[in-house]
């Protein structure tokens, strides 16, 4: 295809699905898309999910060693969700724990991890 062409078919497309889609990450993230190219915008969003994949991982890896072994993990639990804790209100805008304030996907795996991850922070903060 030529670039008339090509502008021609993109003008064309219904782009309204992907502009809800940046509608719902700018409202999901406290930070400001606008000051940001598309680039930098999609960067800010792996870094903060690779982050929150690092906590997920973890937290979930030490509760299972400390199921198995006794609770030997304890304060590296608590210091974890601490952590957890600082970055979650720091970077999303809601922060009732839900899968809905982190995700806004439909895969199942993913969906499980966050629901043990967000059920072991809430069985450990209401032991407190």
């Amino acid at each position: 295809m030529k670039n008339a062409e090509l502008d021609k078919k993109a003008k064309s497309m219904d782009l309204s699905k992907y502009e809800k889609a940046t509608i719902s990450k700018e409202r999901m993230y406290k930070f400001e898309y606008k000051d940001l190219s598309y680039e930098k915008q999609k960067q800010k969003r792996n870094s903060l999910r690779r982050r929150l994949n690092g906590y997920m991982n973890d937290l979930i890896i030490l509760f299972v060693q400390n199921s198995k072994n006794g609770i030997k993990n304890q304060d590296e639990i608590k210091k974890l969700i601490s952590e957890f804790q600082i970055h979650y209100k720091e970077t999303y805008v809601s922060n009732d724990l839900s899968i809905g304030s982190v995700y806004r996907g439909s895969n199942a795996d993913r969906i499980n991890d966050l629901t043990m991850f967000f059920e072991i922070i809430k069985e450990q903060v209401s032991k407190k």
